[in-house]
């Protein structure tokens, strides 16, 4: 899997994006992959957190639809 975007408010939080609906989060000890963002038609281009909250900036395989994901 390509990663495209990460961000990190500190340490502890740290999230990570990519092709297939990659969405990736550490918490200063573990790795966890949201696998209801997976999807082979989706990449997730960049992301940002202040660690209260996430965006994530993406589209679809054939460009023509674009997602923004906003999380607590």
């Amino acid at each position: 899997t390509a990663l495209c975007g990460i961000s990190a408010s500190d340490q502890k939080c740290i999230f990570v994006v990519g092709h297939f609906g990659t969405v990736l989060h550490f918490n200063g000890t573990d790795w966890y992959q949201y696998p209801q963002f997976q999807n082979n038609g989706i990449t997730f281009s960049d992301v940002w957190t202040n660690g209260t909250e996430v965006f994530i900036v993406g589209y679809d395989a054939g460009a023509t639809k674009s997602f923004v994901l906003h999380g607590k």
